[in-house]
């Protein structure tokens, strides 16, 4: 245990929501805008939807994109690119943000 009281997992948890929260002020920053579909958090920027999904097989985040709100609502998101966390949290902001800006800000 942790002095806060956390476990490992626990730690995890909180680590992971604050990174994701991060993570979404840098999807408003550049210009997307947030709606809930199904419970999620989708970042929504020229028609296209996205969501970022931790898959801790690769130790980061995923970005999914659904090409219009039909797959979106249908919950139909491809795997775009998986953006690590092996290389720190600063590599991993910077990384987000030129994927974000080389495949949906065009």
């Amino acid at each position: 245990m942790s002095r806060l009281g956390f476990d490992e997992k626990g730690f995890m948890r909180v680590h992971l929501y604050i990174l994701k929260n991060q993570a979404n002020k840098l999807f408003s920053k550049l210009g997307f805008t947030q709606q809930y579909i199904n419970n999620n958090l989708v970042h929504t920027i020229n028609g296209e939807y996205c969501k970022l999904t931790f898959i801790s097989a690769f130790n980061g985040f995923v970005i999914e994109t659904a090409e219009n709100i039909t797959n979106a609502t249908n919950n139909l998101y491809e795997d775009s690119d998986v953006i690590s966390l092996e290389n720190g949290t600063e590599t991993f902001f910077d990384d987000l943000e030129q994927t974000l800006r080389n495949y949906y800000l065009l």
